[in-house]
Protein backbone atom coordinates (compact mmCIF):
# COMPACT_ATOMS: atom_id res chain seq x y z
CA UNK A 1 0.00 0.00 0.00
CA UNK A 2 1.24 3.55 -1.06
CA UNK A 3 1.36 5.98 1.54
CA UNK A 4 0.89 9.44 0.84
CA UNK A 5 3.02 11.94 2.40
CA UNK A 6 1.73 15.36 3.35
CA UNK A 7 3.46 18.49 1.78
CA UNK A 8 2.48 20.77 4.50
CA UNK A 9 5.22 21.06 7.17
CA UNK A 10 4.59 20.04 10.39
CA UNK A 11 5.32 22.90 13.30
CA UNK A 12 8.02 21.74 15.40
CA UNK A 13 9.03 23.20 18.47
CA UNK A 14 7.54 26.52 20.37
CA UNK A 15 5.69 26.89 16.84
CA UNK A 16 3.66 22.99 17.51
CA UNK A 17 3.41 23.98 21.10
CA UNK A 18 2.10 27.70 20.27
CA UNK A 19 -0.97 26.37 17.53
CA UNK A 20 -1.51 23.51 20.08
CA UNK A 21 -1.89 25.30 23.43
CA UNK A 22 -5.59 26.61 24.24
CA UNK A 23 -3.97 29.49 25.75
CA UNK A 24 -2.74 30.67 22.33
CA UNK A 25 -5.11 33.23 21.96
CA UNK A 26 -3.78 35.58 24.59
CA UNK A 27 -0.96 36.00 22.56
CA UNK A 28 -2.42 37.07 19.60
CA UNK A 29 -4.52 39.92 20.95
CA UNK A 30 -1.25 41.12 23.02
CA UNK A 31 0.14 41.26 19.75
CA UNK A 32 -2.83 42.76 17.92
CA UNK A 33 -3.02 45.39 20.87
CA UNK A 34 0.74 46.23 20.67
CA UNK A 35 0.03 46.81 16.64
CA UNK A 36 -3.08 48.71 17.20
CA UNK A 37 -1.11 50.84 19.68
CA UNK A 38 2.02 51.15 17.37
CA UNK A 39 -0.26 52.85 14.35
CA UNK A 40 -3.00 54.78 16.49
CA UNK A 41 -0.65 55.87 19.04
CA UNK A 42 3.03 55.49 18.12
CA UNK A 43 4.12 57.46 20.99
CA UNK A 44 2.89 54.75 23.67
CA UNK A 45 4.12 52.17 21.77
CA UNK A 46 8.12 53.51 22.43
CA UNK A 47 10.15 51.24 24.39
CA UNK A 48 10.14 54.47 26.77
CA UNK A 49 6.40 54.70 26.74
CA UNK A 50 6.39 50.29 27.28
CA UNK A 51 8.97 50.81 30.12
CA UNK A 52 6.94 53.73 31.80
CA UNK A 53 4.16 51.25 32.20
CA UNK A 54 6.20 48.62 33.88
CA UNK A 55 5.29 49.24 37.25
CA UNK A 56 1.78 49.05 36.71
CA UNK A 57 1.84 45.79 34.78
CA UNK A 58 3.88 44.58 37.25
CA UNK A 59 1.69 44.97 39.95
CA UNK A 60 -1.27 43.98 37.78
CA UNK A 61 0.56 40.53 37.09
CA UNK A 62 0.73 39.50 40.71
CA UNK A 63 -2.50 40.96 41.49
CA UNK A 64 -3.91 38.51 38.29
CA UNK A 65 -1.52 35.71 39.94
CA UNK A 66 -3.45 35.90 43.02
CA UNK A 67 -6.95 35.45 41.21
CA UNK A 68 -5.58 32.57 39.41
CA UNK A 69 -4.44 30.70 42.40
CA UNK A 70 -7.95 31.33 43.37
CA UNK A 71 -9.22 30.10 39.88
CA UNK A 72 -7.75 26.66 40.44
CA UNK A 73 -9.72 25.88 43.08
CA UNK A 74 -12.91 27.00 41.08
CA UNK A 75 -13.44 29.95 42.65
CA UNK A 76 -12.50 34.27 42.43
CA UNK A 77 -11.52 36.12 44.79
CA UNK A 78 -13.54 39.57 44.90
CA UNK A 79 -11.74 40.53 48.20
CA UNK A 80 -8.99 41.68 45.81
CA UNK A 81 -9.63 45.22 46.05
CA UNK A 82 -10.07 44.94 49.98
CA UNK A 83 -7.08 43.24 50.98
CA UNK A 84 -5.02 45.43 48.71
CA UNK A 85 -6.37 48.43 50.86
CA UNK A 86 -5.71 46.86 53.83
CA UNK A 87 -2.24 46.21 53.38
CA UNK A 88 -1.35 49.40 51.55
CA UNK A 89 -2.73 51.53 54.94
CA UNK A 90 -1.26 48.96 57.44
CA UNK A 91 1.96 48.98 55.97
CA UNK A 92 1.40 52.99 55.54
CA UNK A 93 0.28 53.18 59.74
CA UNK A 94 3.25 51.35 61.19
CA UNK A 95 6.08 53.12 58.96
CA UNK A 96 4.16 56.81 60.29
CA UNK A 97 4.69 55.50 63.84
CA UNK A 98 8.23 55.08 63.45
CA UNK A 99 8.62 51.48 62.60
CA UNK A 100 11.19 50.38 60.40
CA UNK A 101 10.36 49.64 56.45
CA UNK A 102 10.78 45.91 56.03
CA UNK A 103 8.63 44.76 59.64
CA UNK A 104 6.31 47.22 58.47
CA UNK A 105 6.38 45.05 55.21
CA UNK A 106 6.26 41.74 56.92
CA UNK A 107 3.37 42.43 58.92
CA UNK A 108 1.23 43.75 55.78
CA UNK A 109 2.08 40.86 53.98
CA UNK A 110 1.49 38.96 57.14
CA UNK A 111 -1.81 40.56 57.41
CA UNK A 112 -2.81 39.76 53.67
CA UNK A 113 -2.25 36.24 54.67
CA UNK A 114 -4.47 37.09 57.29
CA UNK A 115 -7.34 37.96 55.33
CA UNK A 116 -6.72 34.77 52.55
CA UNK A 117 -7.23 32.34 55.53
CA UNK A 118 -10.28 34.08 56.68
CA UNK A 119 -11.33 33.37 53.09
CA UNK A 120 -10.46 30.02 52.83
CA UNK A 121 -12.26 29.47 56.28
CA UNK A 122 -15.56 31.14 54.97
CA UNK A 123 -15.20 28.81 51.55
CA UNK A 124 -14.43 25.54 53.34
CA UNK A 125 -15.96 25.29 56.72
CA UNK A 126 -18.81 27.39 56.20
CA UNK A 127 -19.75 26.29 52.59
CA UNK A 128 -20.37 29.52 51.46
CA UNK A 129 -19.85 30.27 48.02
CA UNK A 130 -16.62 32.06 46.91
CA UNK A 131 -18.56 34.74 45.39
CA UNK A 132 -20.44 35.37 48.81
CA UNK A 133 -17.72 34.63 51.23
CA UNK A 134 -15.32 36.91 49.42
CA UNK A 135 -17.73 39.51 48.65
CA UNK A 136 -18.56 39.76 52.45
CA UNK A 137 -14.39 39.51 53.14
CA UNK A 138 -14.16 42.24 51.20
CA UNK A 139 -16.51 44.78 53.38
CA UNK A 140 -14.73 43.38 56.27
CA UNK A 141 -11.44 44.06 54.89
CA UNK A 142 -12.15 47.88 54.12
CA UNK A 143 -13.64 48.39 57.28
CA UNK A 144 -10.77 47.34 58.84
CA UNK A 145 -8.34 49.67 56.71
CA UNK A 146 -11.31 52.61 57.39
CA UNK A 147 -10.45 51.63 60.75
CA UNK A 148 -6.66 51.86 60.85
CA UNK A 149 -6.74 54.81 58.72
CA UNK A 150 -9.92 56.94 59.84
CA UNK A 151 -10.74 56.97 55.74
CA UNK A 152 -7.26 59.20 55.32
CA UNK A 153 -4.44 59.07 53.20
CA UNK A 154 -1.47 57.71 55.37
CA UNK A 155 1.94 58.96 53.54
CA UNK A 156 5.22 56.69 53.59
CA UNK A 157 8.70 57.32 54.05
CA UNK A 158 11.13 57.76 51.30
CA UNK A 159 13.10 55.03 51.45
CA UNK A 160 9.81 52.43 50.82
CA UNK A 161 9.25 55.21 47.72
CA UNK A 162 12.38 54.28 46.49
CA UNK A 163 12.23 50.88 46.84
CA UNK A 164 8.82 50.66 44.85
CA UNK A 165 9.64 53.01 42.15
CA UNK A 166 13.35 51.89 41.43
CA UNK A 167 14.68 50.39 38.39
CA UNK A 168 16.83 47.42 37.78
CA UNK A 169 18.02 47.45 34.33
CA UNK A 170 16.17 50.03 32.73
CA UNK A 171 13.10 48.06 34.22
CA UNK A 172 10.15 49.06 37.28
CA UNK A 173 11.10 46.80 40.37
CA UNK A 174 7.54 45.36 40.32
CA UNK A 175 8.31 43.85 36.99
CA UNK A 176 11.11 41.71 38.35
CA UNK A 177 9.03 40.88 41.53
CA UNK A 178 6.13 39.85 39.43
CA UNK A 179 8.96 37.49 37.43
CA UNK A 180 9.81 35.80 40.44
CA UNK A 181 5.86 35.59 41.93
CA UNK A 182 5.35 33.23 38.49
CA UNK A 183 8.53 31.48 38.49
CA UNK A 184 8.35 30.63 41.90
CA UNK A 185 4.67 29.37 41.34
CA UNK A 186 5.52 27.16 38.64
CA UNK A 187 8.23 25.39 40.51
CA UNK A 188 5.78 24.98 43.09
CA UNK A 189 2.75 23.79 40.85
CA UNK A 190 4.44 21.75 38.28
CA UNK A 191 7.49 20.46 40.33
CA UNK A 192 6.42 19.41 43.75
CA UNK A 193 3.90 16.74 45.44
CA UNK A 194 2.30 19.71 46.75
CA UNK A 195 1.75 20.85 43.48
CA UNK A 196 0.18 17.82 42.65
CA UNK A 197 -2.20 17.89 45.38
CA UNK A 198 -3.56 21.39 44.48
CA UNK A 199 -4.07 20.87 41.23
CA UNK A 200 -5.99 17.31 41.89
CA UNK A 201 -8.09 18.44 44.97
CA UNK A 202 -9.21 21.72 41.87
CA UNK A 203 -9.90 19.42 39.33
CA UNK A 204 -12.08 17.42 40.77
CA UNK A 205 -12.56 17.89 44.81
CA UNK A 206 -15.34 15.06 45.04
CA UNK A 207 -12.52 12.44 43.36
CA UNK A 208 -9.91 14.00 45.54
CA UNK A 209 -11.75 13.74 49.00
CA UNK A 210 -12.40 10.07 47.88
CA UNK A 211 -9.10 9.57 47.52
CA UNK A 212 -8.00 11.08 50.56
CA UNK A 213 -6.67 14.37 49.53
CA UNK A 214 -6.68 17.42 51.77
CA UNK A 215 -9.36 19.01 50.18
CA UNK A 216 -9.89 21.44 52.93
CA UNK A 217 -6.34 22.81 53.32
CA UNK A 218 -5.76 23.47 49.56
CA UNK A 219 -8.86 25.91 49.54
CA UNK A 220 -7.38 27.93 52.32
CA UNK A 221 -3.93 27.66 50.89
CA UNK A 222 -5.25 29.01 47.79
CA UNK A 223 -7.06 31.81 49.47
CA UNK A 224 -3.74 32.44 51.72
CA UNK A 225 -1.44 32.60 48.69
CA UNK A 226 -3.83 35.13 46.85
CA UNK A 227 -4.06 36.45 50.14
CA UNK A 228 0.08 37.04 50.13
CA UNK A 229 0.08 38.28 46.32
CA UNK A 230 -2.95 40.94 47.04
CA UNK A 231 -0.69 42.17 49.92
CA UNK A 232 2.61 42.65 47.95
CA UNK A 233 0.56 44.23 45.26
CA UNK A 234 -1.26 46.38 47.72
CA UNK A 235 2.42 47.25 49.87
CA UNK A 236 4.00 48.43 45.97
CA UNK A 237 1.06 50.24 45.37
CA UNK A 238 2.02 52.25 48.28
CA UNK A 239 4.92 52.46 47.96
CA UNK A 240 4.20 53.90 44.29
CA UNK A 241 2.21 56.49 45.17
CA UNK A 242 3.72 57.52 48.20
CA UNK A 243 0.77 56.70 50.35
CA UNK A 244 -1.95 54.50 52.11
CA UNK A 245 -5.11 54.95 50.57
CA UNK A 246 -8.72 53.93 50.59
CA UNK A 247 -8.98 54.13 46.53
CA UNK A 248 -5.52 51.93 45.82
CA UNK A 249 -7.17 48.88 44.65
CA UNK A 250 -10.41 49.90 42.71
CA UNK A 251 -9.59 49.02 39.83
CA UNK A 252 -7.29 46.09 40.37
CA UNK A 253 -10.61 43.56 40.73
CA UNK A 254 -12.21 44.16 37.39
CA UNK A 255 -8.62 44.18 35.63
CA UNK A 256 -7.34 40.78 36.99
CA UNK A 257 -10.79 39.33 36.33
CA UNK A 258 -10.61 40.60 32.67
CA UNK A 259 -6.87 39.48 32.16
CA UNK A 260 -7.58 35.87 33.42
CA UNK A 261 -10.73 35.71 31.03
CA UNK A 262 -8.89 37.21 28.14
CA UNK A 263 -5.81 34.54 29.22
CA UNK A 264 -8.41 31.88 28.68
CA UNK A 265 -9.90 31.05 32.22
CA UNK A 266 -12.95 29.07 32.27
CA UNK A 267 -15.77 30.83 34.23
CA UNK A 268 -16.33 27.68 36.60
CA UNK A 269 -12.91 27.57 37.60
CA UNK A 270 -10.01 25.40 37.55
CA UNK A 271 -8.41 25.86 33.73
CA UNK A 272 -5.66 28.83 33.71
CA UNK A 273 -2.00 28.98 33.13
CA UNK A 274 0.15 30.86 34.82
CA UNK A 275 2.16 32.33 32.31
CA UNK A 276 -0.95 32.98 30.37
CA UNK A 277 -2.85 35.54 32.81
CA UNK A 278 0.97 37.11 32.62
CA UNK A 279 -0.18 37.88 28.88
CA UNK A 280 -3.53 38.77 30.10
CA UNK A 281 -2.12 41.16 32.99
CA UNK A 282 0.25 42.19 29.91
CA UNK A 283 -3.01 43.20 27.34
CA UNK A 284 -4.83 44.90 30.05
CA UNK A 285 -2.16 47.06 30.87
CA UNK A 286 -1.54 47.87 27.32
CA UNK A 287 -5.26 48.38 26.59
CA UNK A 288 -4.98 50.89 29.27
CA UNK A 289 -2.12 52.85 28.40
CA UNK A 290 -4.08 53.27 24.42
CA UNK A 291 -6.95 54.58 25.82
CA UNK A 292 -4.45 57.11 28.34
CA UNK A 293 -2.96 57.77 24.78
CA UNK A 294 -6.24 58.84 23.35
CA UNK A 295 -6.75 61.11 25.90
CA UNK A 296 -9.87 59.43 27.32
CA UNK A 297 -11.14 59.48 30.65
CA UNK A 298 -11.01 56.85 33.13
CA UNK A 299 -14.76 56.55 32.65
CA UNK A 300 -14.11 55.10 29.39
CA UNK A 301 -11.19 53.50 30.23
CA UNK A 302 -13.59 51.93 32.98
CA UNK A 303 -16.70 51.22 30.62
CA UNK A 304 -14.02 49.67 27.64
CA UNK A 305 -12.71 47.54 30.38
CA UNK A 306 -16.33 46.08 31.42
CA UNK A 307 -17.02 45.64 27.45
CA UNK A 308 -13.97 43.56 27.85
CA UNK A 309 -15.21 41.53 30.50
CA UNK A 310 -18.55 40.91 29.14
CA UNK A 311 -17.15 40.14 25.84
CA UNK A 312 -15.02 37.29 27.16
CA UNK A 313 -17.92 35.87 29.28
CA UNK A 314 -20.56 36.28 26.77
CA UNK A 315 -17.75 34.55 23.94
CA UNK A 316 -18.14 31.27 24.83
CA UNK A 317 -22.13 31.04 25.58
CA UNK A 318 -22.68 32.42 21.98
CA UNK A 319 -20.73 29.42 20.48
CA UNK A 320 -22.01 26.83 22.70
CA UNK A 321 -25.18 26.54 21.47
CA UNK A 322 -23.62 26.34 17.68
CA UNK A 323 -21.35 23.18 18.75
CA UNK A 324 -24.49 21.80 20.33
CA UNK A 325 -26.64 22.16 17.39
CA UNK A 326 -24.05 20.48 15.10
CA UNK A 327 -23.48 17.54 17.59
CA UNK A 328 -27.75 17.63 17.47
CA UNK A 329 -28.72 17.58 14.50
CA UNK A 330 -27.24 14.85 11.84
CA UNK A 331 -26.53 15.00 8.07
CA UNK A 332 -29.75 14.95 6.19
CA UNK A 333 -30.16 11.67 4.51
CA UNK A 334 -30.61 11.98 0.70
CA UNK A 335 -33.50 11.01 -1.07
CA UNK A 336 -34.88 7.82 -0.83
CA UNK A 337 -35.83 5.43 -3.55
CA UNK A 338 -38.36 3.23 -3.54
CA UNK A 339 -39.16 -0.03 -5.95
CA UNK A 340 -42.46 0.89 -8.90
Amino acid sequence: MRRTMSSKPTPRGIARWVIASPYKWVWVAAAVMYVVMLIATPNAATARSLANMMPYFGMLAVATLGQAIVVMQRGFDFSLAGIIVLCGLVVAKLTDSGAAPVPAVVVALAAGVLAGVVNGLLVSWLALTPLVATLASNGLFLGFAYLVSDGQQIMIPGSLQTFATSRVGGIATSFWIALGVVLVLLVLIRLTAFGRRFVATGSNPDAARAAGLPVTRALVSAYSLAGLLFGITGVLIAGNIGAGSSAAGGTYLMSSISALLVAGAAVSGTRISLVAAVVGALFMTMLSQFILALGASAAVQGLIQGLVLLGTVAYPNIRLPRRRLRVALPPSPGPRLTAP
